[in-house]
């Protein structure tokens, strides 16, 4: 933990909700231009990515706000613990990427890959975290910290692999957001 890298990433997160703020009010008054098909989803499509983006950037606030609080309260995790965080947080940033990437061509199939082992990764940060509780390993408080924190990935990794999905159906008739299916023609 690092109080100027807390710093940065409120920044950063103050700065990502104007721009969200800024592009989802832009494309609003853009979706009630006329539009095609083909154009009507992409606004669709970028809205909610745009809106995913803020929320990754809302989680990785909460990542080091978590970790602030763990400095200040002078609690630790066990040694276990920090075993399982370590190279980890790489996996996330290695999702983030791909998905990113996606704007650029990158496929689907590499960003549910990687999902996938941040998925096998939560699954064993929670296995772990409720044996260090139940054998007393672990501080309560850390504990709770800790679950925060598996929750935070968990939604960043969400958020990711729905962008993912989005951008993989792009110029489909049928498109999937949030479990709802939209049904458009996409003229050529």
């Amino acid at each position: 933990y690092e109080e100027t890298t807390v710093a940065k990433i409120r920044h950063s997160e103050e700065k990502v909700d104007g721009y969200e703020d800024q592009i989802c009010n832009y494309l609003l008054e853009l979706s009630k231009e006329k539009l095609n098909g083909k154009e009507s989803q992409t606004v669709s499509v970028l809205l909610h990515t745009v809106t995913d983006i803020e929320t990754i950037s809302d989680n990785v606030c909460s990542i080091a706000i978590s970790c602030k609080a763990l400095a200040e309260k002078e609690n630790n995790f066990s040694h276990g613990a920090i075993a399982e965080l370590n190279g980890q947080n790489e996996t996330i940033l290695k999702l983030m990427d791909a998905t990113m990437a996606m704007f650029d061509g990158t496929s689907a199939g590499q960003v549910q890959t990687i999902y996938q082992e941040v998925e096998d990764w939560l699954l064993r940060m929670k296995e772990g975290n409720i044996a260090r509780m139940r054998d007393g390993k672990c501080q309560i408080e850390s504990g709770l910290i800790w679950t925060d924190l598996i929750n935070y990935y968990e939604r960043i990794a969400v958020r990711c692999r729905r962008i993912s999905g989005y951008l993989d159906q792009m110029g489909e008739q049928e498109l999937e957001i949030h479990d709802h299916v939209l049904k458009e023609a996409i003229p050529e």
